[in-house]
């Protein structure tokens, strides 16, 4: 079995994105958990949960959003740090997968509803108080960032 990590070429990212787009959320998510745990033994494990973390408050802040999807903030959250966990670049990356513009344009170049959702987390996950956009309460980002650690705990230890 190869990993995306190991010589990953055009052709396994892009078997890698169908496979990707055909799941459901559900299953992308469990799938996406059981990779991390299984096949990046040489990444620390802190990678791991900050994308997990990321993909999770992402879905969480989109879901109450009419303008994104839940599925759309978690893709984002998990296609923005692949490239660390796989070291391929991340453009390398969106170029090979089915992902909207607008989320790939997000991950890229911080464009976009997408783009202020996520980098909205990652200056949270920063704690960089004062570049929080404000189009999120303090209190609905408290809730994400409470649920996400509880929900990454727990899909780690379903998966250990």
């Amino acid at each position: 079995m190869t990993y995306l990590g190991e010589d990953c070429s055009a052709d396994c990212l892009k078997r890698w994105g169908l496979f990707a787009t055909s799941l459901g959320i559900g299953d992308l998510k469990r799938w996406c958990a059981l990779i991390a745990l299984s096949g990046e033994k040489q990444k620390p494990d802190e990678l791991t949960r900050h994308i997990l973390m990321r993909a999770r408050m992402c879905e969480l802040l989109a879901e109450n959003n009419t303008n994104m999807t839940k599925q759309g903030g978690f893709m984002l959250g998990i296609f923005a740090g692949l490239d660390a966990l796989l070291d391929t670049p991340r453009d390398q990356i969106l170029n090979q997968v089915m992902l909207s513009e607008e989320i790939k344009r997000a991950i890229l170049y911080g464009e976009g509803i997408y783009g202020e959702l996520l980098t909205t987390v990652d200056n949270l996950m920063m704690c960089k108080w004062n570049e929080l956009s404000p189009r999120y309460s303090e209190r609905v980002l408290n809730e994400a960032y409470q649920s996400s650690i509880i929900w990454v705990r727990e899909t780690l230890l379903r998966m250990a």
